[in-house]
């Protein structure tokens, strides 16, 4: 893979950062024969942070969803001969 191609790549990464996660599926990509140019290895070590921040990210949110639908799970069904309504008015 030429220097293009991996700053093509590393552009496809970051197009995907700047994406809400969740809106469609991510970039399928082998691993290059070649290894990365020096000259790109700031900005690929830039784009691992800033994926590794989304990834933090997306498991709290997974947490706090996880946590939520736990708490649902916990309200009891309601008794279906039980009445709706009180009538406290008599």
């Amino acid at each position: 893979m030429t220097a293009s191609a991996w700053a093509e790549l590393l552009d496809t990464f970051e197009r995907e950062l700047l994406r809400t996660p969740g809106d469609g599926a991510g970039t399928v990509w082998n691993p290059p024969a070649e290894p990365l140019p020096p000259e790109l290895a700031g900005r690929a070590r830039g784009i691992l942070a800033r994926q590794r921040q989304r990834i933090a990210l997306l498991q709290t949110e997974l947490e706090t969803v996880a946590g939520h639908l736990d708490a649902v799970r916990r309200v009891p069904e309601p008794v279906s001969d039980a009445p709706a309504y009180l009538d406290v008015a008599g």
